[in-house]
């Protein structure tokens, strides 16, 4: 590994102001003297801290500098560097993407051990650097085989499947994991890893008579991953309400807190929410991979056609664009990218959410915190007078608010915004009921997407299959449509059949025929019936189409669209 030409250690600590010139002199005859690194020697003579000499090294070496707080390793990523040259060369895998092994190492500079340990892992290895002490503990915890994270999770997964009784081994570890601090902790991690590596978006811990519940949702299904007695319930809570900065000692109101992690190369926003419930504190965590956010408007899934006109629609100085769906449709995701696709630095563009799901660059973004009466009508009532071009509201919840945004769009703005609606059409009922001027409306309103999120197709398993000739007839199908495909069911897929998932969107286009509609108040059902006339496709229609694209399948566009009226 070659770093190429580089400031000297010395020099990046004076520039800092860490040290003076003549603590350096000092430094380097220590260094000579006692055949050390200048790091080193500057830490012994107390002139410089370890932590402000492995952020100097960094910047020297241009590579990362890892904090172990909020990093969790997956135990089988540990397992690929043997536990002989982890201790010989402090150091520890943290992640592996195809054949590049990212390292955490003291001495990143140590070129003979990475050769060694690129030999011994047949990995490419890329360095970052971390404190000696962190890889130290590091090491003694994941290599400590009486509590490896995955041992602590398959004892459990164990003890579900085999049906042990109270008594013995499972229940011992059990007993031993609910009293000990550091394996209640190991278990939560083990839990995280399991969901970030499962790609679940929620984890939801249940207290029952007995056991707790743990269930996860993985491409929008809810199934049982494990149960554990219900001695571990009250600790797992307590360590996950302190990863979350919540009050540990309340338990009879709700709360809601949020804490970030790095598992592998991801980026983990974790948002936590506890209920009190008859038998216990009931706990959900989200979990908000933060790459999945930034997406490309050719990668969402739009039809062709439909992404001609959203991007034609984004690109106007003014009016408003509104995406619908209920929650988890992936709203969030397509604001994301259309706000992506516009950013530049001849536009101010402002956003108000709740919460901040992503930061984004150029972009000004506001956090909403209705505690300090930060509302989106209030927010937005200020960043009008912060000139923006472009406006994005991240949920339009009542009437104030919806009415300061058709203002905003008819003054010269470019708005974006959300509501919870079942169809495109319905966004304009919804918006009248709210108490908007049909006129306003009319004037204002761009397009409306509708969005929901169907479980995709697993590759590895599809195959053909024919459907009964009852269900191609309600829905409206000739025999011989096309080819539909289904899955089998593989260990890819966990044998479901899926693996992700896939957008469907209804674009709903603003004509003056509609604009008429709505100035006359016209029912929902009579505005997409215009849609559907002028070339509207509805979201089942949408979803019937990828399905004979071989994308997901018949059952799965039932399940996620309403029938067409």
């Amino acid at each position: 590994m070659a770093f190429g030409t580089r400031k000297r250690l010395g020099d990046i600590l004076l520039e800092e102001g860490l040290i003076s010139k003549i603590q350096l002199m000092e430094g380097l005859e220590k260094s000579r003297r006692e055949k050390i690194r200048l790091g080193h020697a500057l830490i012994h003579l107390g002139y410089a801290t370890e932590e402000q000499i492995i952020k100097a090294i960094a910047k020297q070496l241009n590579i990362p500098h890892v904090d172990f707080d909020s990093f969790l390793i997956d135990p089988e990523v540990v397992s690929t560097l043997p536990e002989m040259l982890a201790r010989k060369f402090k150091a520890i895998p943290l992640f592996k993407v195809e054949n590049k092994l990212t390292l955490a190492m003291v001495d990143p500079m140590d070129l003979m051990a990475m050769d060694e340990i690129q030999r011994a892992t047949k990995c490419q290895i890329n360095p970052v650097i971390a404190a000696e002490k962190v890889i130290v503990e590091a090491i003694e915890k994941y290599y400590r085989q009486d509590s490896s994270l995955t041992r602590v999770y398959e004892t459990l997964q164990q003890q579900e499947s085999e049906g042990e009784a109270e008594a013995g081994t499972g229940m011992a570890a059990i007993s031993e994991i609910a009293h000990d601090e550091n394996k209640v902790t190991d278990f939560i991690n083990a839990l995280l890893i399991e969901a970030v590596k499962e790609k679940a978006s929620d984890v939801h811990l249940e207290p029952e008579k007995d056991l707790m519940r743990v269930r996860f949702r993985v491409d929008g299904m809810m199934s049982e991953r494990m149960t554990t007695p219900i001695a571990l319930h009250a600790n797992a809570v307590s360590r996950l309400k302190i990863m979350a900065d919540l009050n540990i000692a309340e338990r009879r109101l709700p709360q809601d807190g949020r804490f970030q992690l790095s598992v592998g190369n991801k980026e983990i926003d974790v948002r936590m929410s506890t209920s009190p419930t008859v038998r216990g504190e009931k706990v959900v965590l989200r979990l908000l991979d933060q790459s999945s956010l930034l997406v490309g408007l050719d990668r969402l899934g739009f039809l062709p056609a439909q992404e001609t006109l959203f991007r034609e629609k984004i690109s106007k100085p003014y009016g408003m664009i509104v995406i619908t769906g209920p929650t988890g449709s992936g709203k969030t995701t397509t604001l994301y990218a259309a706000l992506g696709s516009i950013n530049s630095l001849d536009k101010n563009i402002i956003t108000l959410e709740d919460p901040v799901e992503y930061q984004l660059p150029i972009i000004n973004q506001i956090q909403i915190n209705p505690k300090i009466d930060l509302t989106f009508a209030n927010g937005l009532r200020s960043i009008l007078r912060q000139d923006p071009d472009v406006i994005m509201v991240g949920e339009i919840r009542d009437e104030e608010t919806a009415e300061m945004a058709v203002q905003s769009a008819l003054t010269g703005h470019l708005v974006f915004s959300t509501l919870h609606t079942n169809s495109a059409a319905g966004c304009i009922t919804r918006l009248l009921d709210m108490g908007v001027q049909p006129f306003l409306i009319a004037s204002s309103l761009l397009l409306v997407v509708g969005q929901r999120l169907a479980r995709r197709l697993c590759p590895h398993c599809r195959e053909p299959f024919t459907p009964p000739p009852a269900l191609l007839e309600e829905l409206q199908l000739e025999e011989g449509a096309g080819q539909f495909l289904r899955g089998r069911g593989c260990d890819h897929c966990k044998q479901t059949g899926y693996r992700g998932r896939i957008a469907f969107f209804e674009v709903l286009h603003m004509s003056s025929a509609i604009r008429e509609l709505v100035i006359g108040r016209a029912h929902t059902e009579v505005i997409a019936r215009q849609a559907r006339e002028e070339g509207f496709l509805p979201l089942r229609t949408v979803g019937l189409q990828h399905a004979l694209a071989g994308e997901t399948t018949i059952e799965e566009v039932l399940r996620v669209t309403m029938e067409v009226d």
